[in-house]
């Protein structure tokens, strides 16, 4: 039994719809010794995170209720 579940089972006592612990299928200490981003990608990075927070800015100036004209 893996400690997921046990824990589901025994703290959480929900046995009837599985684990509520969410279990990663994969290794998720695999890469937490390299880096995520090398230098020279980080202005690329910097420009997508600017052009995605212009866009949700765009989604709170606009107002449902009124078609545009």
């Amino acid at each position: 039994m893996s400690v997921t579940n046990w824990i589901s089972t025994n703290v959480f006592a929900d046995n009837a719809f599985g684990s509520v612990v969410a279990t990663p299928e994969f290794e998720p200490m695999e890469y937490l010794d390299q880096p995520w981003v090398t230098p020279q990608n980080i202005p690329a990075l910097e420009q997508h995170w600017r052009e995605l927070a212009n866009t949700m800015d765009g989604w709170a100036d606009a107002d449902p209720f009124v078609s545009p004209t």
